[in-house]
């Protein structure tokens, strides 16, 4: 791409920065600005992402013109010559199309042809999600950088999206899904709980509101419960499930991460799931709802429900630490957790599922890297994973001949994992930008 191009697409953005300066609104201002930068990357995702940056500056023009034109109209002023200027301004701002010849286009963004459309749909739906609450919620205000810096929130939101179709891309062409996942799902859990120390030692901005709850999952079906309100967290997992199947106990719990880890240590022993893990989890999840109930109805105290979820939390560390070290498999997850149980049992309502090919040789070698205990030999032989699959993906890029591949009804196995890719990605971009105590 030649100089004068680039400079080009440099001064729409500055042109639309300027708008929005003069409407006092400096953190869109900075983003109008950032947005022709990604013609730095050779990504195809980057000119996408651009265009249609390009297309919806002209759109605001266009509006912004009919707004003057409207008032000016009602005001019996004059308006063809403001209307025409606006006009000239939106067509300017599309100049820059004319120049994205297809000879450039290919030498100059050649690089990741196959991905360009998820990692655009993942920067999209990170960006639009991310801007409703910031534009619509001011108690309390949702995105961190808004908190220290007024306007801040909307170049935060630019980076989390630019993370997010970096993260695509990384996915979709790595041999090794189950790699990055493991540091994607560690990074933000240590984000989670690092803003939580440092939000506990003062700075109050690194917290969502000032009433605070213990981080343990089970709290999100126990608490509720006991205080009769705060359904947030329930309905944001509820969504999560819906929109991703259990991939919250895979890619998105700030606990997990950890029990993945302790159970990864022992990945050259064979892998051992405790028997009957299923009737053991319905087990603790009656019986935490019993005593939510009980102690909601006797009127406990919040220092009584927060020594319960304690006792929960620290009693599911010793599982990670004895048992799950042990075993090789995540039983905190899969035999302690209640919402372990629950994103298995309601995740089905996604139909994105693991498949496990006919022609499978039953090598075994997707059983030794799973550590939800989810591909046994039992399980491999019945050509379906267990009810403890989370579908991580890890089997998916261990499998030597492509027999295990994710399945969405309808769709080929390649558009199925751009489908998975993209979700679990967006959400975990937006859950960095949201999820504080």
């Amino acid at each position: 791409m030649r100089r004068y191009q680039f400079a080009l697409i440099m001064f729409v953005g500055l042109l639309l920065g300027a708008h929005f300066f003069r409407m006092s609104e400096y953190g869109i201002t900075v983003v109008c600005i950032l947005f022709p930068s990604l013609m730095i990357f050779r990504q195809r995702w980057a000119l996408h992402i651009v265009i249609i940056f390009i297309l919806s500056g002209a759109m605001i023009w266009i509006q912004t013109g009919v707004s003057i034109v409207l008032q000016r109209t009602s005001d019996d002023l004059p308006f063809v010559r403001a209307g025409l200027i606006l006009a000239g301004v939106a067509a300017i701002f599309c100049l820059p199309l004319l120049f994205l010849t297809k000879q450039i286009v290919r030498d100059r963004f050649s690089a990741s042809i196959k991905s360009a459309g998820a990692c655009t749909t993942a920067f999209m739906v990170v960006f639009i999600m991310c801007a409703f609450p910031q534009g619509l919620l001011h108690h309390p205000i949702p995105l961190l950088a808004e908190r220290f810096i007024r306007g801040a929130g909307w170049i935060e939101i630019f980076f989390l999206s630019l993370y997010a179709a970096i993260l695509v891309e990384k996915l979709y062409n790595t041999q090794s899904i189950g790699r990055l996942r493991k540091r994607i799902w560690l990074t933000f859990s240590i984000i989670f709980f690092l803003q939580a120390l440092v939000g506990l030692c003062g700075i109050k901005q690194c917290l969502m509101t000032g009433n605070l709850h213990l981080p343990v999952p089970a709290m999100i079906l126990a608490g509720p419960i006991i205080s009769g309100g705060g359904f947030f967290m329930p309905i944001l997992f509820m969504a999560t499930v819906v929109l991703a199947g259990p991939t919250w106990c895979s890619w998105l719990c700030y606990w997990g991460s950890w029990d993945n880890i302790i159970a990864g240590e022992q990945s050259n022993l064979r892998r051992r799931p405790i028997k009957n893990h299923r009737t053991i989890q319905i087990i603790i999840v009656f019986l935490m709802i019993l005593f939510s109930v009980a102690m909601r109805h006797a009127g406990a105290s919040t220092i009584i429900s927060s020594i319960f979820g304690a006792c929960f939390g620290f009693t599911g560390i010793a599982i990670m630490i004895f048992i799950s070290r042990k075993l090789g498999t995540m039983t905190h997850c899969t035999s302690y957790c209640p919402m372990g149980l629950i994103a298995t049992i309601f995740g089905k309502i996604n139909p994105l599922r693991i498949k496990i090919d006919n022609s499978c040789g039953e090598c075994n070698a997707c059983s030794r890297i799973c550590n939800y205990g989810a591909l046994t030999s039992q399980d491999l032989r019945r050509r379906s994973p267990g009810n403890t699959c989370t579908l991580c993906g890890d089997c998916t890029s261990i499998c030597h001949n492509g027999r295990i591949t994710f399945h969405f009804p309808g769709l080929s196995t390649i558009t199925t994992q751009k489908l998975f890719i993209v979700t679990v990605v967006s959400i975990h971009a937006i859950f960095l930008g949201f999820a504080r105590l």
